[in-house]
């Protein structure tokens, strides 16, 4: 249970329950003055793994928030509360996530020309994190919100780590389908291009409403990444992808982090450039 703050029930009504990650919860909420929907978000404070590059707290999530939200690329944090023991920040709602827009409108993948506009704007927003000195981590479907106007935004910094001066973090973070596969608990690696392939297995699922492997298939997945064995035939179960889009696929769901695509190749690539 969560020890709820007065003053935050007062300004603010929990509607319904959406989600629970490993820190906490959210809910969809209305405020209690203007009317207006919002998210709560709560995560016990402390309860996140540290290390010196990663933030500590959902306090830092929030001033890290509040940071970026001027580049209009994540959600804007109303309000926050906190307690000795969880710390609540309330933000705008932005829409659904990925996963749920692909079951609700399109379970074969988004159109291409759709597609591209938002994937633009996925790289758009990491681009902004680059900028900001900071890598994600946990790119997913789940953490990228769409609007009625297919604005596509970034949500959940909690497991953000800034590199080191080698560019390098360390730790095991992400969901496992999404995770790039030097990411392991033994060594460090390149956080941009982790999210690079993060990015990569994320504009699949995006394109074609499946994922590019299942927990049971991911080391048979990773297997003929590395070998490079297969790939086009494993490409080419999916028909509406283009040339052009696989190709930006393989540069992003490259084995090798030294051979995957930057972030600035993305952005750069034809597909993405729609030429």
């Amino acid at each position: 249970m969560f020890d709820m703050p007065n003053d935050m029930l007062l300004r603010y009504n929990f509607i319904n329950p959406t989600a629970k990650t490993n820190l906490g919860c959210v809910w969809e909420g209305v405020s209690r003055y203007a009317q207006q929907p919002v998210v709560i978000k709560a995560s016990w404070i402390g309860g996140q793994v540290a290390n010196e590059q990663s933030l500590e707290n959902p306090v830092h999530e929030v001033r890290l928030l509040r940071h970026l939200e001027v580049s209009g690329k994540f959600p804007r944090v109303y309000d926050e509360f906190s307690t000795g023991t969880c710390h609540f920040y309330i933000m705008e709602p932005l829409g659904r996530d990925i996963f749920v827009f692909l079951d609700q409108e399109h379970k074969n993948g988004i159109p291409e020309k759709l597609c591209r506009r938002m994937f633009q704007q996925i790289l758009d927003a990491v681009n902004v994190l680059d900028q900001n000195g900071l890598v994600h981590l946990d790119l997913k479907p789940e953490n990228l919100m769409v609007d009625e106007k297919q604005v596509v935004r970034i949500i959940d910094l909690g497991q953000a780590q800034v590199p080191d001066r080698a560019g390098l973090v360390s730790g095991v973070w992400g969901t496992a389908v999404y995770r790039a596969p030097e990411q392991r608990l033994d060594e460090k690696y390149d956080g941009k291009k982790a999210d690079m392939f993060s990015l990569g297995a994320t504009l699949f699922t995006m394109a074609t409403g499946c994922n590019v492997c299942t927990v049971d298939t991911r080391v048979a997945f990773l297997k003929m990444l590395k070998q490079n064995t297969n790939l086009d035939r494993w490409f080419a179960q999916c028909p509406q992808l283009s040339n052009s889009l696989i190709s930006l696929l393989k540069g992003l769901l490259c084995y090798d982090p030294h051979a995957r695509f930057s972030l600035q190749q993305a952005m750069n690539h034809r597909w993405v450039q729609g030429a």
